[in-house]
């Protein structure tokens, strides 16, 4: 079913924005090491934006605080790409039916 998955979501994915955000420091597990590498954090495909995030694999989803520079660059993508989908009128408010 991965292999499927894997071999299918090429022809899916050519519309959507894609990101592949991934460290670059080292994580100590008895050696220090890179748990996950680039080139198995990155999808590679042309619609796929890749990050590195000066951060181990314990702490690439943590953040210090919201002035963390590593938060920043995420929060910024974010928006940024929030703002992307509303200017091109991909995103329509809709009213749920318990709210007519």
């Amino acid at each position: 079913m991965i292999q499927t998955i894997n071999n299918d979501f090429p022809r899916h994915s050519k519309n959507l924005r894609l990101f592949s955000f991934y460290e670059t420091l080292e994580t100590w597990a008895g050696t220090s090491k890179m748990i996950v590498s680039r080139e198995s954090a990155v999808m590679g495909y042309e619609n796929e934006k890749r990050i590195s995030m000066n951060k181990n694999h314990r702490g690439v989803c943590k953040f210090d605080s919201p002035t963390d520079p590593d938060f920043v660059i995420l929060r910024n993508t974010l928006w940024q790409t929030i703002d992307k989908i509303v200017q091109n009128g991909e995103f329509t408010l809709q009213r749920s039916r318990s709210q007519s």
